[in-house]
């Protein structure tokens, strides 16, 4: 009887948590819910909810949602308040996490919530016509499907979260080495598995891969109907990779011998030098530039592209780890932190007039402006240090396999594996230090704090 009346005082003050969590979003959405603007991939966002357009370098889903709810509604703010709700949920579902799963006190699980509410990309991202806040969003809910994965072992739970995943990837391609990572990972750290059976361990692997690459097969096929091309997961995979590795990238790493010649002696960019890299995607005469025009075929040159990056990576993966150990490195500079925070907020580029048109025309945005200083923005510029916090939690996540308690491993595992490939995520393919590329990374760093706390006030109270 006492456990019941325990359980029922555990989902009250979770839902206490849930209404302060809310009120505490409201209260910053009326103070700040001007729509905010990155160029060009806020206007390549608008362009699928306007014309239904389809990148070929983005992934499409976030859109299509936006179609769904700002386009229909002709409401920009319609979207940014679905996009602080989804956050408050977010938020919720790390204090629940804490709480369910790794047996943290409820006032660590509640301050855990709660400081996600204010964290400053969560809520930067929230205003953003960006990807940010609804792919953490839908992050937190694969995560805590993951995590109640780990606890039942039910092939119900397994589907719902490899479902969820591929959502996931739909709206940030970025996220696909995670989802995939996990087909394999978090069958091998069920609780089924604590117990050794090989035939249990192969039994969920096999439903967990069939499942991934089913589901996987789906997407790439809608996306291919979408486009009208080949089925595909994503498109521009070779000119991202080969820009972010261009500083390891040799004539020797392309495929093609007799283009070697035409690609490589005509840059007009160092590609040894790591602060060139986005121009080695964007501009003319850098590499993915070059190899477009040997190779006029999309998909060839994509393949070409993506090809000659995994080559130089796999030839010389200790200066892969030297150049992601050089991006770290950049974002403990302020000056350039700084810098590269504006650029998250959209500072350096221009509104187009047809993007500007279409906001008014389509979204009831009165006076569309690039950019405009806000208290989100206020925000977001001045915790620097918490970025710190958020890198090296990343870097340092290891060492929560060795405070865990034994039967919390196979979960505090998954954290650890998620964490290193978002440290991985924001220093090895990326072409420049991006904090925004730490928005979700927060969230996670967050869930591993409070359980780091939790099982250090266990210790101390002497629960071994």
């Amino acid at each position: 009887m006492s456990g019941i009346v325990e359980k029922c005082v555990s989902r009250i003050q979770l839902l206490y948590a849930f209404i302060a969590i809310a009120g505490l979003k409201a209260i910053l959405l009326l103070m700040d819910s001007r729509p905010a603007y990155f160029f060009g991939d806020s206007g390549a966002y608008l362009a699928t909810a306007t014309t239904k357009w389809i990148p070929s370098d983005r992934s499409f889903l976030y859109g299509y949602l936006l179609r769904r709810i700002a386009y229909h509604s002709h409401s920009l703010e319609a979207m940014i308040v679905v996009q602080v709700v989804l956050s408050a949920i977010a938020a919720w579902l790390l204090c629940f996490a804490l709480a369910e799963f790794f047996d943290a006190p409820f006032f660590i699980a509640a301050a855990a919530g709660l400081f996600c509410a204010l964290e400053p990309m969560q809520l930067l991202a929230e205003r953003y016509v960006m990807t940010d806040s609804v792919a953490t969003a839908l992050f937190a809910i694969y995560f805590v499907l993951v995590l109640q994965y780990v606890r039942r072992g039910s092939t119900w739970i397994l589907l719902v979260f490899q479902a969820v995943g591929v959502l996931l990837i739909g709206i940030r391609i970025s996220f696909l080495p995670a989802v995939i990572v996990n087909s394999f990972a978090v069958p091998l750290v069920t609780r089924h598995a604590s117990k050794p059976s090989t035939r249990n361990i192969a039994w969920g692997l096999i439903a967990s891969l069939a499942i991934e690459v089913g589901l996987l097969s789906v997407y790439a096929h809608s996306y291919g109907r979408l486009i009208h091309r080949e089925p595909a997961l994503f498109y521009g995979q070779g000119a991202f990779l080969i820009a972010d590795f261009a500083p390891l990238i040799e004539p020797e790493d392309f495929p093609v011998s007799s283009a070697r010649t035409a690609i490589f002696d005509n840059l007009r960019f160092d590609r040894h030098d790591p602060a060139q890299r986005s121009f080695h995607h964007f501009a003319d005469g850098g590499l993915w530039a070059n190899v477009e025009k040997e190779f006029p075929d999309p998909k060839q040159a994509n393949d070409l592209a993506a090809s000659t990056a995994i080559h130089a990576l796999l030839r010389q993966p200790f200066r892969a780890a030297e150049l992601a150990a050089g991006s770290l490195a950049q974002y403990f500079h302020p000056a350039v932190l700084g810098r590269w925070l504006l650029d998250d907020e959209g500072a350096y580029n221009d509104m187009s007039e047809d993007t500007r048109e279409s906001l008014q025309r389509y979204y009831s945005v009165p006076n569309p402006n690039h950019f405009e200083i806000s208290l989100t923005k206020k925000w977001h510029q001045f915790a620097i240090p918490w970025y710190w916090i958020v890198l090296c939690s990343l870097a340092l996540s290891p060492g929560l396999l060795f405070i865990c308690a034994i039967d919390l491993r196979g979960s505090v595992f998954l954290c650890v594996l998620s964490a290193l490939l978002f440290l991985e995520g924001a220093t090895l393919t990326i072409e420049h230090p991006t904090p925004r590329f730490l928005t979700t990374a927060a969230w996670l760093t967050l869930l591993m704090i409070g359980a780091a706390m939790a099982r250090t006030g266990r210790t101390a109270a002497g629960e071994f």
